[in-house]
């Protein structure tokens, strides 16, 4: 079994094949791509995050995983609320933006995008997204080096515009192409 994966207890190792099959395998899972941002005072920002899920219907629940000690979870950590953008499948530009570590710091990061404050969180949400959450923040749990980041959602909104998300999987962003009328 080329490129088989060993699992023993916290222990995942290569066998054979590829040199870090884990992120191999992670590679394959297809993910919805969401700008995750927050506000306080002054101080605004936003990240690209593919480890973003629904967790609950209700209450209204859901999740991002944020490194441990990035300036993300820095943030996070310290208000009550955040915002998610769910990219739509041309935004593939604000994706790769928002992960840039070259991207200007604070509020000039989001001169490049058309954005308005979420009602609840005052953070930041793209007006040009998909859609979008106001979270209020519930939890942080603490998983391996990141951090698991449960939100409340108490307000959202969908932009009225075709087609489906931006996707991220073999290490490329993706679109799923147009929805058929009768796909719903």
């Amino acid at each position: 079994m080329d490129g088989a994966v060993a699992v023993s207890g916290r222990d995942v190792r290569r066998v054979r094949g590829d040199a870090s099959p884990w992120q191999s395998i992670a590679a394959r899972l297809a993910r919805t791509i969401v700008v995750v941002t927050a506000a306080s005072g002054r101080d605004h920002h936003g990240m690209t995050a593919d480890s973003f899920t629904l967790v609950s219907h209700d209450p209204a629940l859901v999740m991002v995983a944020v490194a441990v000690g990035s300036r993300t979870h820095r943030l996070l950590a310290s208000v009550p609320g955040f915002g998610v953008s769910v990219l739509a499948a041309e935004q593939a530009a604000v994706a790769t933006h928002f992960a840039s570590r070259r991207r200007s710091p604070g509020i000039r990061q989001f001169d490049l995008v058309n954005w308005e404050t979420a009602p609840h969180s005052g953070a930041p949400v793209l007006t040009e997204a998909l859609a979008w959450l106001d979270c209020e923040r519930r939890d942080l749990v603490p998983a391996g080096d990141h951090v698991l980041v449960v939100g409340q959602v108490v307000a959202a909104g969908t932009r009225n515009r075709p087609g489906g998300p931006l996707v991220r999987c073999e290490r490329r962003y993706l679109s799923l192409g147009p929805w058929p009328d009768d796909a719903l």
